[in-house]
């Protein structure tokens, strides 16, 4: 089973993933891939759900963090509010990649950069080519169709199931997502 998670940003979308994936766990469905979690001070760290361990993914332009890290360790590429980290990035690739042999593999969210080519596009590609069966991929809604049409999702094997996150759903959602999951497991 392939799931799509959507919703606009704030909407819930990570917290369904975090809450999903405790669920599965405690049902011994094991768990892998990434999550991507806003600090405190709105940067983004990307968390291995296999392993626990956290990396900075990106920080806020307007940052003090920004303003006192080492400014080589960024990529090239930046979005209108972020600059991510290199180490992140191989961080989350690295994470996903060893996560093939999981229950279930999160992508906890492609976005802008990987419209560029960048970011989770290479690793997103493998997994897409059929080496994973069970994924759960997070999308911005405003992002949802371009992805849809650059994968072709709506048309291939993977056959992704799309469920739209909002401030009404998102704390039912894990539940209705589990159970779907679980259903189509047994």
């Amino acid at each position: 089973m392939n799931i799509i998670i959507t919703g606009q940003i704030g909407s819930g979308k990570t917290t369904v993933c975090n809450k999903l994936s405790l669920k599965l766990k405690n049902k011994g469905i094991k768990c892998g891939g990434i999550i991507s979690l806003k600090t405190i001070e709105g940067n983004i760290e990307v968390l291995n759900l296999k392993s626990q361990e956290k990396k900075m993914l990106a920080i806020l332009k307007d940052s003090s963090a920004y303003k006192s890290s080492n400014q080589n360790n960024l990529s090239c590429l930046e979005t209108s509010k972020y600059f991510f980290f290199n180490e992140g990035i191989k961080f989350g690739n690295e994470s996903i990649l060893d996560s093939l042999n999981a229950d279930i593999i999160f992508i906890d969210e492609i976005g802008q950069i990987e419209l560029y080519g960048k970011g989770f596009i290479e690793t997103l590609s493998l997994v897409q080519s059929g080496c994973a069966k069970n994924l759960i991929i997070v999308v911005r809604k405003e992002l949802l169709e371009k992805y849809l049409k650059m994968f072709n999702f709506k048309n291939n094997a993977l056959n992704f199931q799309i469920y739209r996150v909002d401030i009404k759903n998102r704390n039912e959602l894990p539940d209705i997502i589990l159970e779907k999951i679980l259903s189509s497991i047994q």
